[in-house]
């Protein structure tokens, strides 16, 4: 479904809906449940020309809070977006993340600047199960999650998935075991960078194909730094030339490209020594592929009365066995410091999310 024709309508389940609909002052769009008036209110407000949008924090990193940004910002992230993963008019997207954040939000105002037709549902795990094998889609967004949940169910999903241009993957990391998959399949794949102060991504890093990189690569105009802490910092026309100082731990590679290491905050200090969970996170990750685990974990420090915080795993679910621990151990010991091995496992039944489905690792750890 490309050409060179700017689309001028959307699609919603069962109904499509004309942008001079949109507009119309009798639109009231009253037989829609709540999640698509809101979207199409934000749809309203960019077609009416708006100037200036108040856009909601998800809260995984800090408390949710509220920034307003103007609409060259938003058009100028998604033109930078649109030249990086080459997004024509014509093209089809599939919107399937929440639009009341900037992800979903982002993923509209791509469509709607470069042209290209629109798709809108509701999120949920898989977003293709409701679907027809004779949809086309070029391009989409996913968080993980539904990621795997999608390549979980192939063939099922496999004529659909095969006919999309890219997908980018965000919000979260990418373990060990979707990695994997994902390197099986053709349809290329980016995991990106960035936060609702740039505007959704403002990096892009290739997880798939023969160009596969271990690197994030800026988008164009981007300009990089790291501060003393050795936290990257961000400068772009979406950020109105302002320096962005993130909490985020990166080894800069040339002035365009970087490798997350992990965030300040989770930072552990355990005894004097600064310890990052996001090392000890990808052993595990690792070891549980292995192991055939495919369970959600984190570490996190908890206090401890001789070291002030000490390392612990957190594991939602059941318990493993004590064949999976010893092995466990055995790999964390023969690649870990003493200091960074888990001094407990904790199992959670259920781990606490943020509204975006990101795991709330303080709250969580609370209980």
């Amino acid at each position: 479904m490309s050409g060179n024709k700017k689309c001028d309508f959307i699609d919603i389940p069962g109904k499509r809906i004309s942008f001079s609909n949109i507009l119309s002052s009798s639109f009231l769009g009253d037989n829609l449940n709540t999640y698509y008036q809101n979207t199409l209110s934000f749809i309203r407000d960019w077609l009416s020309g708006k100037e200036v949008f108040d856009l909601q924090t998800s809260g995984s990193t800090g408390v949710p809070k509220v920034i307003t940004v103007s609409r060259a910002q938003l058009t100028y992230s998604a033109l930078a977006s649109a030249k990086a993963l080459n997004l024509l008019p014509g093209y089809s997207a599939l919107v399937c993340l929440n639009t009341k954040y900037i992800a979903g939000i982002m993923m509209m105002v791509r469509s709607l600047v470069t042209g290209m037709k629109m798709r809108i549902i509701e999120p949920s795990s898989n977003p293709l199960e409701t679907l027809s094998a004779s949809d086309n889609f070029d391009f989409t967004a996913w968080v993980p999650l539904q990621m795997e949940k999608v390549l979980d169910c192939l063939p099922e999903n496999e004529v659909l998935l095969n006919k999309f241009k890219c997908i980018i993957v965000g919000g979260a990391p990418v373990s060990a075991s979707l990695q994997s998959k994902i390197n099986n399949i053709t349809v290329p794949v980016y995991l990106t960078y960035g936060m609702t102060e740039t505007l959704s991504h403002i990096a892009l890093q290739k997880l798939n194909g023969p160009d596969a990189d271990d690197y994030f690569q800026a988008l164009d105009e981007v300009e990089l730094g790291i501060d003393s802490r050795g936290c990257l910092t961000v400068k772009s026309p979406v950020t109105l030339n302002e320096t962005i100082v993130t909490n985020d731990l990166v080894e800069l590679l040339e002035r365009n490209r970087f490798r997350f290491l992990g965030r300040l905050d989770n930072v552990i200090n355990s005894g004097g020594v600064k310890i990052l969970p996001e090392k000890i996170e990808a052993l595990l990750d690792d070891t549980f592929l292995r192991l055939g685990l495919s369970r959600r974990f984190f570490i996190f420090g908890t206090p401890d009365e001789r070291l002030g915080e000490q390392v612990t795993l957190f594991i939602e679910g059941e318990t493993l066995s004590e064949e999976e621990k010893s092995l466990t151990f055995s790999v964390l010991k023969a690649n870990l410091s003493s200091y960074e091995i888990p001094k407990e496992i904790r199992f959670i039944n259920s781990f606490i999310e943020t509204a975006t489905g990101k795991v709330n690792r303080k709250a969580t750890a609370e209980i």
